[in-house]
């Protein structure tokens, strides 16, 4: 645990409806005065940004997933949203 928060720690974007790492993307901000609070997240698999949590993971697990995507390999995820935890 302390080793993964020290060194390999890295954040991303998971869609917790169709389990994909690699489909969710912030979307750009419309004009040019809004800043970074203004963005919104967005699935291009499934279409749907509100299913899109930020979750904590190894880099070399991201990493691989990237490296199976060019193999033609598709990773899903099972996570459950942070709101059905509540």
């Amino acid at each position: 645990d302390r080793l993964f928060h020290c060194s390999d720690e890295a954040r991303a974007l998971v869609c917790t409806r169709c389990g994909s790492l690699l489909a969710p993307m912030m979307r750009p901000p419309e004009g040019a005065l809004s800043g970074p609070a203004s963005r919104e997240t967005l699935c291009r698999a499934c279409g749907d940004g509100g299913a899109v949590d930020a979750i904590a993971l190894p880099y070399v697990f991201l990493y691989l997933t990237n490296e199976l995507a060019a193999m033609n390999v598709k990773v899903k995820l099972d996570t459950r949203s942070t709101a059905a935890l509540k």
